[in-house]
């Protein structure tokens, strides 16, 4: 609920970039840390990434759907979101296994400044209009 509430404020786009950010930011620390506090700092900082993400794009699909279709396009959401989410690992273990943990790591973080470079291209920074 707080960062659905921070995103109907200041606009979507800002929260969906800081998540990413830091998203990114945690996984391209973790092979470069070995000690447990470090790891911890950076999966807690990957959590609150990940969840400004997901809740907030969760609203953005709200935002952007008429009425009678947001339960369609939250279902579809949830479905590709679901794909990633198991996909994910299997091409990182496939990755570990051929490269390493560092280019694993790496290459999601990658993956994640491309995703910030297209949100901040395409998605137009706008405050949600209230419902009545």
């Amino acid at each position: 609920p707080l960062l659905g509430r921070i995103s109907d404020t200041i606009g979507r786009q800002p929260l969906i970039l800081l998540g990413l950010a830091l998203c990114a930011f945690a996984m391209s620390g973790i092979p470069f840390n070995s000690e447990f506090e470090r790891l911890l700092v950076l999966a807690g900082i990957f959590g609150f990434g990940d969840a400004a993400v997901m809740t907030v794009s969760s609203a953005l699909v709200g935002d952007s759907t008429q009425p009678q279709f947001v339960g369609s396009g939250m279902g579809v959401y949830g479905t590709l979101s679901d794909i990633g989410h198991a996909s994910g690992p299997i091409m990182g273990g496939i990755l570990i296994s051929s490269a390493g943990y560092p280019v694993a790591f790496l290459t999601a973080a990658g993956i994640m400044v491309v995703a910030i470079a297209y949100v901040a291209i395409t998605m137009t920074r706008q405050v949600p209009a209230t419902k009545s």
